[in-house]
């Protein structure tokens, strides 16, 4: 083998080494619901709808801000299943141990077992930066005779520690905790019956 041949092999046999090595590997990250303590209890019927969420959100890369209109999409840290899927199970689990019920109802509901109450959440912003995540939602309450409550609500919780998948991923378990217990009040609230009735 000529000495010019050797050298293009070499180096083809170099690059192809050097793409398929990994030098940071992927890591993959999850949501966490509030801790339960056994069974839930019977109680109200409530509806969830399925999340409206930001576009970014769906992303299997962690997104955060790094400055103001500029995002930073990490491909090496990722979400273990979408994040918008991830958010409205723990939503779910955790409005199941707050109101406390054993029937969360997913949407499309069967037109026979219609919820007693439903719930519509609009996610406008769920960020992350160096100091701070920032969850503000659109929580809506209706029933079958129109919408019982509306409300917009801003939530922060500080990042603990560096910026990264184990931070982001506390501390929107944080917020979904948070806009949980709003909505289980919002919920608990609604169905107690008028003063005088």
């Amino acid at each position: 083998m000529s000495t010019t041949k050797m050298i293009i092999v070499l180096a083809a046999w170099v690059l192809l080494i050097t793409a398929c090595a990994s030098p940071n590997p992927v890591s993959h990250f999850r949501l966490e619901p509030i801790p339960t303590n056994g069974a839930f209890p019977d109680g109200p019927v409530v509806g969830l709808r399925p999340l409206k969420t930001p576009e970014y959100m769906t992303r299997s890369a962690l997104v955060w801000q790094l400055r103001p209109h500029e995002l930073h999409v990490d491909n090496n840290q990722r979400w273990a299943e979408p994040l918008p899927d991830s958010l409205y199970q723990v939503i779910a689990l955790n409005l199941a141990s707050l109101i406390p019920t054993n029937q969360i109802q997913f949407h499309p509901w069967h037109h026979k077992e219609r919820p007693t109450i439903i719930v519509t959440i609009t996610i406008m912003e769920l960020l992350a930066n160096t100091r701070e995540a920032t969850l503000i939602a659109e929580t809506t309450l209706s029933n079958d005779q129109g919408v019982l409550s509306k409300r917009l609500n801003t939530w922060r919780v500080p990042i603990e520690g560096p910026l990264g998948g184990s931070s982001v991923a506390k501390a929107y378990s944080q917020l979904a905790e948070t806009l949980s217990e709003s909505t289980a009040r919002q919920i608990n609230a609604s169905l107690k019956p008028a003063a005088g009735t």
